[in-house]
């Protein structure tokens, strides 16, 4: 369980954090959500759908077939493909509502990166959020923007009765899963759009959501390729060369020296 507190100059004041090295904190993620704005450059690694929540769909990428396996993250805690999703490049800040519904930067004490003993990032600089600080809460509300924007491009695609079932079978060393709960775009339905529909959905972005969608598709066999060589365990060493799985199916490890990119999501 997560240990969130408030950014507050009365609680973090004399406290520093340490960037995480790794992204193992993902390692139970077999889904993560995805926000549009993200969406042209995590269709060239990840595979995409949308999940229900509740009576809405949203936008996931597809991390693992089984239940809290994330397959794109390996033992040193590396990820495997050349996009990381948004939502964890911020981690351990976490942006969170409040009851009047104000956004509120918050910091999981549980995450190990919290430090009273200096050699850290320092939360506040003569009593005002330090420069990286406001950075990551910038970053933060634009991917809390793009989010809102996702969720009504998903509501029209629902609407438009463009979102179906997308029955899945992963076969992972001859053992079949079947992969419940993902929906993908009616290719269908799409191309027969009526052209008044097809305009409307063009203007709000949800034709390019669409096919960034059907084109995402593609990672699928890899992401199996990736649990069966690794017998479901990412990371492990191929015994015949040595190398990672990863390496084997061609994916870029990312660099950890990479830093936040605020221009694009």
């Amino acid at each position: 369980m997560a240990n969130i507190k408030p950014v507050t100059l009365a609680y973090f004041a004399d406290k520093c954090w340490k960037p995480l090295t790794d992204y193992r904190f993902t390692v139970g993620d077999s889904f993560s959500p995805l926000v549009v704005h993200e969406l042209p450059r995590a269709v060239m690694s990840l595979p995409v759908a949308f999940m229900l929540d509740k009576d809405r769909y949203v936008l996931v990428a597809v991390q693992g077939f089984e239940p809290q396996k994330n397959m794109l993250v390996n033992a040193d805690g590396k990820w495997l493909t050349a996009y990381v999703p948004a939502a964890y490049r911020c981690y351990p800040f976490i942006l969170a509502s409040s009851e009047k519904n104000r956004k509120i930067l918050c910091f999981d004490e549980d995450s190990g990166c919290l430090t009273d003993t200096g050699g850290g990032e320092p939360f506040f600089d003569n009593e005002k959020p330090s420069t990286t600080i406001t950075e990551i809460n910038k970053f933060l509300g634009m991917l809390d923007a793009s989010k809102k924007k996702t969720d009504e491009i998903c509501k029209s695609l629902q609407a438009h009765d463009l979102i179906q079932p997308w029955p899945l079978t992963a076969n992972i060393n001859d053992q079949g899963y079947n992969v419940r709960g993902l929906y993908r775009i009616d290719e269908t339905a799409l191309n027969t759009l009526p052209k008044d529909s097809l305009a409307e959905l063009a203007s709000s972005g949800a034709i390019k959501v669409s096919y960034c969608q059907l084109l995402s598709t593609q990672h699928m066999g890899s992401l199996q390729k990736l649990a069966t060589l690794s017998g479901s365990k990412s990371g492990s060493k191929n015994p015949a060369t040595g190398k990672t799985f990863a390496d084997d199916l061609g994916f870029n490890l990312l660099d950890q020296d990479a830093k936040l990119n605020f221009d694009n999501l």
